[in-house]
């Protein structure tokens, strides 16, 4: 499993997450593409040049054109425009849309919802550019040390505004950020970076802590203020888990309790689960408060499956608490041998370094063809497994 680690201990931008990002893969060409694909959706062109800050050659990035004020829904409409995977298009409305409920929450409504500073061609082509990147990396977890923030009053479209912005704090809440407060002007983390963190943490990709595995590369990425005796670099370390071919796996176990959904609605849960990415769902009575009979609902799921999964639990079942919890699983790999039961009629046996079983779905449709019982397909396919691999 491919980590990213994200030191903050600097400030973190849009702009230098992309930048750090951009450093962190062999092929430059191809990463130029991703980003100016994106950037073109609205008329720009993102520009990569190495520089030196504190003799750290790092990278950093400039969004040149495009159109410079965008409302909220002008920015939700240009993901159209978009030649990227839907995974992309989708997780940056959720960002953007994340960006609007926590600026009314901030501000109230807005007004043809603009954005003020962040309704720019940059806090577009940085969101959508960010995410874009994580998937090309294949970046299945994220960790960062704590963030930095500065505190004092600095100038903004508003007037007078506290030092961090109240759109940042709300945002680092959400994202479970632990912070360290100094007495300082600067502005060390943006809205932008700071929206990308809660938005990750809300799919269960990003969470504060330690990052772990076996490093691969480090990416350095500048940003655009440089201030005396600060490098203003973000440092992105990508990880491997050397464990993942047979080890230890993270995935998030989900689960409700309900006491008033009928049998046929209970009865759609596990299927649609399963066909929404969840590797394994089930259904438990119990006796909850008030000694009502009740049902526990139980899903796991991988990080990329999670958001989707919890949505639709809070949907179907129609209640506000969902519980997420991190879980470790021992994974050994496993592969499948085709075997014959009959002339030109197969079915898969799935094996480990362990042992192997038939696959049951296989030897029901097999047993249908040949009007023979279950049992007789299984027994075939695990001689014919042996003879395969050599077994007694």
């Amino acid at each position: 499993m491919t980590r990213l680690h994200l030191d903050l201990s600097n400030g973190a931008a849009g702009d230098m997450l992309i930048a750090a990002l951009w450093s962190l893969f062999e092929d430059q060409g191809e990463v130029e593409l991703v980003i100016n694909t994106v950037a073109s959706a609205v008329g720009a062109e993102v520009l990569c040049e190495r520089v030196l800050r504190s003799s750290l050659s790092a990278c950093q990035v400039s969004v040149v054109g495009g159109e410079r004020g965008m409302t909220l829904d002008q920015m939700i409409d240009n993901l159209g425009r978009l030649d990227q995977p839907l995974e992309v298009v989708e997780h940056s409305k959720r960002v953007f849309r994340l960006l609007g409920d926590t600026e009314r929450k901030i501000h109230g409504d807005l007004e043809g919802n603009h954005l003020h500073e962040l309704g720019t061609v940059d806090t577009f082509v940085d969101v959508v550019g960010v995410l874009s990147l994580l998937g090309s990396l294949k970046v299945k977890e994220i960790t960062s040390t704590q963030a930095r923030l500065g505190c004092s009053q600095m100038q903004m479209a508003h007037g007078c505004y506290p030092n961090p912005a109240p759109v940042v704090t709300e945002l680092l809440i959400r994202a479970k950020v632990p912070v360290s407060l100094t007495d300082d002007s600067f502005e060390y983390l943006t809205p932008t970076a700071a929206v990308l963190l809660a938005a990750l943490s809300e799919t269960g990709t990003y969470h504060y802590g330690e990052g772990s595995g076996t490093l691969i590369r480090v990416g350095y990425g500048a940003g655009h203020k440089v201030r005396p005796n600060h490098s203003g670099v973000l440092s992105a370390y990508l990880l491997e888990d050397m464990h993942l071919e047979e080890g230890r796996d993270q995935i998030y176990m989900v689960g409700v309790h309900v006491d008033d959904l009928s049998g046929e609605e209970l009865g759609l849960i596990i299927d649609s689960t399963i066909s929404r990415g969840a590797l394994d769902s089930w259904i438990t009575p119990v006796i909850g408060k008030k000694s009502r009979p009740g049902y526990e609902i139980t899903i796991l799921t991988k990080g990329a499956d999670l958001y989707q999964i919890v949505e639709y639990l809070h949907v179907v079942t129609r209640s506000p608490g969902v519980r997420v919890l991190p879980v470790d699983r021992s994974v050994v790999p496993h592969a499948f041998e085709m075997v014959e039961v009959a002339q030109g009629l197969t079915v898969r046996v799935k094996y480990t370094r362990l042992g192997y079983k038939v696959e049951i779905d296989d030897a029901v449709a097999a047993s249908k063809t040949l009007s023979v019982p279950v049992s007789e397909i299984v027994d075939r396919a695990t001689l014919g497994f042996r003879k395969k691999r050599g077994s007694g």
